[in-house]
């Protein structure tokens, strides 16, 4: 019995412990993205919301395809609740795909307040560039450095 306590006792504090490390991770994560993003206004759409670009964030990866974060401003809210979206995507600058890494919606403009879903609603896998939208722009921008 008092073994049983032990161990019951062990596995909460490793929980505790894990959860508390966890936590700090997220939090240094976060909190050092937003000090060192630069967000460029991009355009707005034909439904009016607005894009707008991390500069900052762009980063080349292998096989000409480059990375970014990008937050569109919902004009009004989608469903009422989503306000922004602060999206990471990948982009194919040879073969004018995108691929969505992550997207956090977000209840208040500019990505802030707390994340009500993450990759809720993820396209999976490659996406050709529509033509003449706010994503065309993003990429040709990124593609032209």
């Amino acid at each position: 019995m008092v073994n049983s306590k032990l161990k019951i006792k062990k596995t909460f504090e490793m929980f505790i412990l894990k959860s508390g490390l966890y936590f700090f991770i997220s939090l240094l994560t976060l909190s050092s993205y937003s000090f060192a993003s630069e967000f460029k206004y991009v355009g707005t759409s034909r439904t009016g919301d607005d894009f707008y670009l991390d500069i900052n964030s762009i980063k080349l990866k292998r096989n000409n395809k480059v990375i970014a974060w990008h937050i569109i401003n919902y004009n009004p809210p989608s469903n009422g609740l989503v306000a922004s979206e602060l999206t990471k995507l990948e982009y194919n600058c040879e073969d004018d795909i995108i691929r969505f890494l992550t997207i956090f919606a977000h209840p208040k403009k500019n990505g802030e307040g707390k994340v009500l879903a993450k990759d809720a609603n993820i396209p999976k896998g490659d996406v050709h560039v529509p033509p003449n939208s706010q994503f065309e722009k993003m990429f040709n921008y990124i593609c032209a450095r």
